[in-house]
């Protein structure tokens, strides 16, 4: 038996896998390398789309499908595949409709799939286009196919906070999901769709006996309590770091070679 069968490791990526740079490390490369090699399974869940996820993973890839959109897709990188989807209702227009009504300074990204569109284009989502390498295509929402698998409201951190506030108070906050992956970003998701329900799935599909879950912000928190073994980076939010079982080092210090080092079994 080889040192690491039976587990799967769950890195999330920006803030924790990935660098300052958004790449992963050489040190965190040659450690999930040694990882697999050793019967590990190793995985990420992510809010990124596949075709942002190829690109960085050039040199070393997860031995399993991963979890794409906050968990709203499990998606097989080696034959381009969606094991499974969990997309919004075609109603989330709604929130769309009122969101772009009310916040004007909002920009919208929609997601269908490993297709992204944008409309009402600002500096943040200039940002995120620019660091993800993504292409920038607009489109009307109204003219999007739906179902969609989620929706981003982007903006500056202090509207970010403004936007989710005034939703707190409408009938749409226990309708859907709403969950900050950064401090510019405000995700729409079905209920259902989480990071931690999308690791379960994938843990009872592969026979997993034991998780270890890394991550950084909110979106993370549900990956973490689903978790058998929970991780923390240093850099990550106060709220994570009081449910993770554990804090590692920084994501800009190889967390995640850090986590595998740790790894007792």
């Amino acid at each position: 038996m080889k040192k690491y069968e039976g587990y799967m490791l769950c890195s999330d990526m920006d803030g924790t896998l990935l660098g300052a740079d958004h790449l992963i490390s050489e040190e965190n490369r040659r450690a999930i390398a040694y990882f697999m090699s050793e019967g590990g399974v190793f995985t990420v869940a992510t809010g990124r789309t596949p075709v942002s996820i190829h690109r960085i993973f050039s040199e070393v890839t997860p031995n399993a499908p991963i979890v794409t959109h906050n968990g709203a897709a499990i998606y097989n990188l080696s034959d381009g595949a969606y094991v499974k989807t969990m997309p919004l209702g075609s109603d989330a227009i709604e929130v769309v409709e009122y969101v772009e009504e009310n916040f004007g300074y909002a920009g919208f990204e929609i997601y269908d799939h490993s297709d992204v569109y944008f409309y009402k284009v600002n500096d943040s989502i200039d940002w995120h286009v620019g660091v993800e390498y993504l292409r920038m295509v607009e489109k009307d929402y109204r003219a999007i196919a739906r179902p969609w698998t989620k929706v981003m409201f982007v903006q500056t951190k202090e509207e970010t906070v403004r936007l989710r506030e005034a939703l707190r108070k409408t009938p749409y906050w226990d309708k859907y999901s709403f969950i900050k992956s950064s401090s510019i970003f405000l995700e729409l998701l079905d209920r259902s769709a989480t990071k931690g329900n999308a690791m379960l799935d994938l843990k009872k599909m592969l026979g997993i006996h034991t998780a270890v879950c890394v991550g950084d912000n909110e979106n993370d928190i549900s990956l973490l309590k689903a978790a058998d073994i929970s991780y923390a980076v240093d850099n990550a939010i106060d709220e994570l770091k009081s449910v993770a079982d554990r804090i590692t080092v920084g994501n800009s210090d190889h967390a995640i070679a850090k986590v595998i080092e740790e790894i007792s079994v």
